[in-house]
């Protein structure tokens, strides 16, 4: 088996025809599997998928679960990825899809030409559900073309639906994996330990940019603490080799929170509930003590605290003249 295409889905009944035609229209000059997990959608994904299966038995093998296994959707994405039995694997999300019918052919040549390469992926364009007269490239113009692991520290590069990989480098995925928040960006982590990865300037396929999506719909705190906290596990992951970018970027990750943090605790202790805000106080100082040596930052702290005794007096004023 040349080429494994990983699909997973979730109630995407909306989108996944499309996503599964684009890749059945793929031109390939080699044997080809697609592999569709199901983290057992409660709308008619099922049945799309199990029509798909019917008029493709040699083509299309369905996971389907019994039930949703959630997490985010890593451990379908996990449990998927080792049912691919490809030398190479091409992922879509169930919401997205392909443009390009030579796409997967373009990869998989670039792969079998450059044994020293670990993976391949291309420029995607973006529409926004919202407003689909908005659309844009994901990739810039000025694209690094060859990305080391160094390179993946500093962001994810690759737009999910346009990578193809080669199978099996790292054995099984690492526990931690689990951990972390959002998986394809450890995938290619993971696959780049063992070769270099391969920009093509080329736009093969489209990103739908969903409000409800894991990430999107995932409040700004918790997608700090989640890159925080994958930030730590890749650290240890990669025996502190990269400590110092990985520590670069775990302090601004912390200046974020600080600032979040400080805004509740200003926001609270003026509502008159200092006991409540104090909590976000000590948090955004354990964060980034260094903010709290600007004598400005502490007159306003102060002024927060002041305003919040003065609610506190007033209402207990009010109280005691509406009991006399």
């Amino acid at each position: 088996m040349k080429l494994s295409i990983h699909v997973i889905t979730y109630n995407d009944e909306k989108n996944i025809a499309r996503a599964l035609e684009s890749a059945i229209d793929q031109k390939l000059n080699c044997e080809f599997e697609i592999v569709i997990g199901d983290d057992c959608s409660t709308d008619s994904t099922r049945e799309i998928l199990t029509a798909f299966r019917d008029r493709h038995p040699d083509i299309i093998r369905l996971i389907l679960r019994e039930r949703n296994i959630g997490d985010k959707g890593k451990h379908n994405f996990v449990n998927t990825l080792e049912a691919c039995r490809g030398e190479y694997v091409a992922l879509l999300p169930g919401d997205d899809y392909w443009t390009a019918e030579d796409k997967l052919q373009k990869q998989i040549d670039f792969l079998d030409a450059n044994p020293s390469y670990s993976a391949c992926f291309h420029n995607v364009r973006e529409v926004d559900e919202s407003n689909p007269d908005h659309s844009r490239l994901m990739c810039p113009p000025d694209q690094k073309v060859d990305l080391t692991v160094a390179d993946f520290l500093e962001c994810n590069h690759i737009p999910t639906c346009s990578v193809v990989f080669r199978n099996h480098l790292f054995g099984e995925v690492p526990a931690w994996f689990y951990r972390g928040f959002p998986g394809d960006w450890f995938l290619h982590i993971l696959n780049a330990q063992h070769g270099n990865v391969r920009y093509l300037d080329e736009v093969m396929a489209v990103y739908r940019k969903q409000s409800g999506g894991a990430w999107s719909s995932m409040a700004g705190e918790f997608r700090v603490r989640h890159i925080l906290d994958s930030y730590r596990l890749l650290d240890a992951h990669l025996n502190f080799e990269y400590h110092d970018t990985c520590l670069r970027h775990m302090r601004e990750l912390k200046r974020e929170l600080a600032y979040i943090h400080l805004g509740r605790f200003h926001t609270t202790s003026r509502s008159g509930h200092l006991g409540k805000a104090l909590p976000w106080l000590f948090s955004a100082v354990k964060n980034e003590p260094a903010r709290f040596a600007d004598p400005r930052q502490l007159a306003y702290i102060l002024k927060s605290c002041a305003l919040a005794a003065v609610r506190v007096v007033r209402g207990r004023d009010t109280r005691e003249v509406a009991s006399s």
